[in-house]
């Protein structure tokens, strides 16, 4: 823990205070608080500075009294509070209400009556969620990363300057021409701008000249209105020719539109690359780039774009040289920021790939010893170092170096009693940081450990330059990260000191978990680690659903602690695409855990690179295969919504069919989409279905958890009553009520029967 937690528990039921304070009571981590509801917001003025500085609020349901709003007594606790985290009790029978109140800013619920480990469960979570979060975990999507940088690079350029006068348009189209040859390092660039009335304009060398027959380049863009890569001229039937008659030098070229007020006014065309590869993505995006400004100050001016495009245009005459190098210095500026996102895109794929090495060695290792050892490997490869090693601090018994080399011959050792510390020992146990030699910071540091520090070249080192960082828990150091001789002999620097910190946080909260799964497998044992599970597969979730034009989303996750599997996520993968996937990992416990964080990281890699789902499903597939058990299965389903087109794309792997309720027929059914589960077979073949969506139609993705709610007369629920349920929500205003309608149906047919297995709806309500 950080700090003792400060608890608040409202309830106008003593017996109800008297558990949850025993509870609390129990452990030192909490401080807990007792009021009676009604006193508490009926002097609400009184006690608003408790509430400001309590962490958590534990709020009756179930005991309250007349006129009591759970609504409103949430906003003014959240309003008092924004950090406070809310936790609402109520009975089976009114866990409606509790279910509700997650939608007014509540963090979790339990249900009466008061049950030790359940409530104990929930307080670990908002522990977790206090210290930290899992966004670690998370990888950002690429192209999210980029459009935001690009928003942010967009208002370097500052092309208003040029509206002062009308009559440099043709000058400054010039410009951006060699510009863009420049920055793309191409030999060949025009603008073309359509004009129906006069003759298009073709802007290339300097020169302009009217055009009267439009090409099969010009006419497929006009058809598409989308930017185009053209990797192959002459295997593609469309632009075969044109290499013959034009004499490019290489088979690749680009077409960017301009669009302005939904008009396509003009067409860049860039072909022969200097270097005689192909054009990229980032070639394009660079383009793209320069083309909204284009367009932005063809907007702005309108009046003389129109003169441009005119046959009066004699009196063009001004040079504008001087902000033809204020662009070009600006577009290099671009190409440069650029450069660092790409930088920064590498980096979080080095952490990917780091992630997924940890995840694979963690599903086969149960001990801290076995996992220190095995990450060496890891450490090493990510680093690109010669030697690295990991020191576990005891006091009591001594230090053991786990696993690192030694000596001049760089011998291997494990579990090595460490009898002396060293410097870099009690530098970081005194100091509680990482530490980079050379760097300025240690060499400010440096005279107070003067006398103990000498690098010992005669030890086997190649390099005078290393990186100790240790492995906090708690805020104590249990153990030391320490690595040297850099494989390209040069010394480390900041940014490998922010990726060996990248591992020894993952390593924290790994090493954290170990500890807290053996104490609880010493009490508990099954039960225990099952709550571990359920822990780590809660915080791979997403917090709420994506914002998707077009649509409005809304997801239900219910898990039971007993068990653990169901999986939801959300991807930008364009503009244009999104995507939605819904699955279940067979299995309980870590080793379901530890599945579901491999198939989280597998579809946040993926999703951002391919846009086709069945594309998506194949390559997890491949992947996932490899590492599950035998007797292991993951059901699976991604979709992936055209905005443009407004139809759902989905390949699934044996998950349970999207049902499409249409508004026009006033029809519900399943569709049907058969697959094979995810790790059964490497020769699996997924392919795609696709569907049109008009205003008003619901969509609804899911897991089996749905199906199998039981009665008190064993009787199941089943798709028949969902399918039912489903169709009459859909006349409610949000898909947020049809899901509370759903829960309410699903409710009243179970009764106070227990939840067994995961439940997992997201409604998809077309606007």
């Amino acid at each position: 823990m950080i700090h003792v937690l400060k608890i608040v528990v409202l309830s106008q039921n003593n017996e109800f205070s008297r558990n949850i304070m025993k509870i609390l009571s129990d452990s030192s981590e909490f401080m807990p608080v007792p009021f009676l509801t009604a006193d508490f917001f009926a002097n609400i003025d009184r006690y608003s500075a408790v509430v400001s500085d309590s962490d958590i609020v534990i709020l009756d349901l179930e005991n309250i009294y007349d006129d009591f709003d759970s609504a409103i007594s949430l906003k003014i606790l959240t309003s008092l509070n924004s950090d406070l985290i809310i936790i609402t009790a109520a009975s089976v029978t009114n866990r409606q209400a509790a279910i509700n109140s997650l939608g007014h800013g509540a963090f979790h619920y339990f249900l009466l009556p008061v049950n030790e480990h359940e409530v104990a469960a929930v307080l670990e979570k908002c522990n977790q969620f206090i210290e930290r979060f899992l966004d670690s975990y998370v990888i950002e999507n690429s192209s999210q990363i980029l459009e935001k940088k690009l928003d942010s690079i967009s208002h370097l350029f500052n092309l208003r300057k040029l509206a002062d006068s009308r009559f440099v348009l043709e000058k400054f189209f010039y410009m951006v021409v060699d510009s863009i040859i420049s920055v793309i390092k191409c030999d060949k660039c025009s603008i073309l701008f359509l004009d129906e009335k006069n003759g298009d304009i073709l802007v290339q060398n300097n020169k302009n000249r009217r055009i009267y027959n439009r090409g099969h380049v010009t006419l497929n863009v006009i058809e598409a209105k989308a930017p185009q890569i053209i990797e192959n001229i002459e295997i593609d039937n469309r632009f075969r020719s044109i290499k013959k008659k034009m004499k490019y030098k290489t088979n690749s070229f680009l077409n960017v539109p301009v669009i302005i007020a939904g008009k396509l006014t003009a067409i860049v065309n860039v072909t022969d690359k200097s270097d005689k590869t192909d054009f990229t993505v980032e070639d394009l995006e660079k383009i793209r780039g320069i083309c909204l400004h284009i367009q932005n100050f063809i907007a702005e001016n309108k009046q003389d774009f129109d003169f441009f495009l005119s046959n009066d245009r004699a009196d063009m005459v001004k040079t504008i040289n001087s902000e033809k190098n204020k662009l070009k210095k600006t577009l290099a500026d671009l190409d440069r920021e650029l450069a660092a996102i790409k930088s920064e895109l590498e980096a979080r794929k080095t952490e990917l790939g780091t992630l997924y090495s940890m995840g694979k060695i963690l599903k086969t290792t149960f001990s801290i010893s076995d996992l220190l050892k095995m990450i060496i490997e890891v450490i090493e490869r990510t680093m690109e170092c010669k030697r690295a090693s990991v020191l576990w601090i005891d006091n009591s018994r001594g230090d053991i170096l786990v696993k690192g080399r030694i000596g001049k011959s760089g011998r291997e050792v494990e579990d090595l009693l460490v009898k002396k510390r060293g410097f870099v020992t009690n530098y970081i146990l005194k100091e509680g940081r990482p530490l980079l030699y050379p760097s300025p910071d240690f060499d400010s540091d440096l005279p107070l450990y003067k006398n103990e520090f000498t690098l010992q070249k005669n030890r086997g080192y190649k390099t005078e330059s290393f990186i100790a960082v240790p492995i906090n828990v708690k805020n104590e150091v249990v153990a030391i990260i320490n690595i040297t001789d850099k494989l390209s002999g040069s010394a480390f620097d900041h940014d490998d000191m922010k990726k060996l910190e990248f591992i020894a946080g993952q390593l924290s909260m790994t090493i954290e978990n170990f500890k807290l799964s053996e104490n609880l497998l010493e009490k508990e044992r099954i039960s225990k680690e099952l709550e571990i599970a359920h822990r780590i597969q809660s915080r791979l979730l997403p917090k709420s659903a994506v914002e998707i034009p077009g649509l409005e989303i809304a997801v239900m996750n219910f898990s039971a602690l007993e068990m653990g599997g169901d999986y939801y996520d959300f991807a930008k993968v364009s503009d244009r695409y999104y995507g939605i996937c819904v699955g279940d990992v067979a299995g309980k416990g870590i080793p379901a855990s530890l599945q579901m964080m491999i198939l989280r990281t597998l579809f946040r890699h993926l999703s951002t690179e391919k846009i086709y789902p069945a594309d998506v499903v194949n390559e997890i597939n491949k992947n996932v295969i490899k590492d599950l058990e035998s007797d292991s299965f993951i059901t699976f389903l991604y979709c992936v919504y055209d905005a443009e087109e407004r139809k759902m794309i989905f390949s699934n792997a044996g998950n349970c069919y999207p049902a499409h309720y249409s508004k026009a027929d006033d029809t519900i059914e399943p569709v049907e989409a058969p697959g094979l589960l995810l790790g059964v077979s490497a020769d699996a073949d997924y392919n795609a279905v696709s569907f049109k969506l008009n205003s008003g139609d619901v969509i609804a993705l899911y897991t089996d958890g749905i199906f199998d709610v039981v009665n008190h007369k064993k009787e199941i629920w089943g798709e028949t009553n969902f399918l039912r349920a489903l169709k009459q929500g859909t006349h409610l205003n949000s898909a947020e009520d049809i899901i509370e309608h759903i829960m309410r149906e699903i409710t009243n047919f179970k009764g106070a029967e227990k939840q067994f297995d995961d439940m997992t709806l997201i409604v998809i309500k077309v606007l």
